[in-house]
């Protein structure tokens, strides 16, 4: 990910000397497959816990409490991923003339 957003900066940076509004399209493309690379990562992180639950089976028949753990850790891992998805927002706006 780190090369890949490395390449596309310099890429974005070279076209934006000749033509600014291809560097701004490329950095936004690159900013958004970025983006949903780490959605499709946390996708397969959330689903590997929920796995782990389901087959821990732990729960002493507490359904309810035990969804709203998994809710309230779900929860807390949106909460660390909101800075990198604040920081690709300004990011884009700040792209947009």
């Amino acid at each position: 990910m780190a090369g890949f957003a490395a390449v596309a900066a310099m890429l974005s940076f070279t076209l934006r000397a000749a033509h600014k509004q291809a560097g701004a399209a490329t950095a936004m493309a690159a900013g958004l497959m970025l983006f949903f690379f780490a959605l499709t990562q946390l996708g397969t992180a959330v689903e590997a816990l929920r796995s782990l639950s389901d087959r821990a089976g732990s729960d002493a028949g507490e359904d309810g409490l035990a969804g709203k753990a998994a809710l309230c850790g779900k929860m807390l891992l949106m909460m660390q991923t909101l800075p990198l998805i604040n920081e690709i927002g300004e990011l884009t706006l700040s792209l947009i003339p």
